[in-house]
């Protein structure tokens, strides 16, 4: 079981960071073998793997490298769905409250940002929706924009309809560059760096997500008081502080205020 945020985030983390030096290599290799052969080659070159019965004619190469990166974005999903499940899971433990909630439909991420803000809360159980802004909080925007471009184009075929399926706006598209330094691409346009986007953004949210799991409120910081009572005053703060940004992932400048009150929230 997770015993902290930290051990909630550091699982997801590497979970994504295990696959994605893999994939970019398989991209590579899909570029590679594209490029410097023809669609008879490759159909040569397939029965020395057992592809005896492989024609690749009437094949367009050109989507294998696309084929490839969604792939990977196949698999960030799947560990994002169980990071999700595993976050909902802590707060049910963190809380004690198991009650079940009738959610109205939403994706996945959602779900799971409802179901830990409404046992944080003892949110009455009628409720089966949440304002945009709260995801937004927990999530944070540019992340939320980014997962919420790849949930919609994730079932999409290739054939028919992609050319017409755009990015998000300009505007929103300049707000992700500045936080993670690449635009979003058209769907049929997507290459290996669009999707290390979306793990980056899949990474961040959840940082973020585990960041506010546990509220940090007097009671938790008279627990961690109590814990280093025995140390002086610079080793206690010097701990709580390391505690506060490692074990439940808080920001630098919320610990620093936080220390100037003399840990009182």
């Amino acid at each position: 079981m997770f015993k902290t945020p930290r051990d909630l985030e550091v699982r997801f983390k590497n979970s994504l960071g295990a696959i994605d030096p893999l994939m970019c290599v398989a991209d590579i290799a899909a570029n590679e073998l594209v490029s410097n052969n023809d669609n008879q080659q490759v159909t040569s070159l397939s029965r020395a793997y057992n592809h005896k019965n492989l024609n690749l004619e009437k094949v367009d190469l050109s989507v294998v490298s696309l084929y490839v990166n969604l792939a990977h974005v196949a698999y960030i999903n799947s560990r994002a769905e169980l990071f999700c499940d595993n976050s909902v899971e802590f707060i049910k433990e963190h809380t004690g409250n198991s009650n079940s909630y009738n959610i109205d439909s939403i994706d996945f991420l959602r779900k799971a940002v409802f179901q830990i803000h409404v046992r944080k809360h003892s949110i009455d159980k009628k409720v089966r929706k949440l304002d945009e802004s709260i995801y937004l909080d927990y999530i944070g925007k540019e992340e939320l924009t980014v997962i919420d471009y790849f949930r919609k184009i994730r079932n999409v075929e290739f054939h028919g309809g992609v050319q017409g399926v755009s990015p998000v706006g300009q505007g929103e598209n300049e707000l992700i560059y500045k936080r993670f330094k690449h635009r979003l691409n058209p769907f049929h346009e997507i290459a290996v760096r669009d999707v290390i986007l979306y793990s980056q953004a899949w990474q961040s949210a959840a940082k973020n997500i585990c960041s506010n799991l546990v509220d940090i409120d007097n009671e938790l910081l008279g627990k961690l008081l109590t814990r280093y009572s025995n140390y002086s005053d610079e080793r206690k703060n010097n701990a709580i502080a390391q505690k506060l940004e490692h074990d439940y992932l808080q920001p630098k400048n919320v610990v620093n205020t936080l220390k100037d009150n003399g840990w009182v929230a």
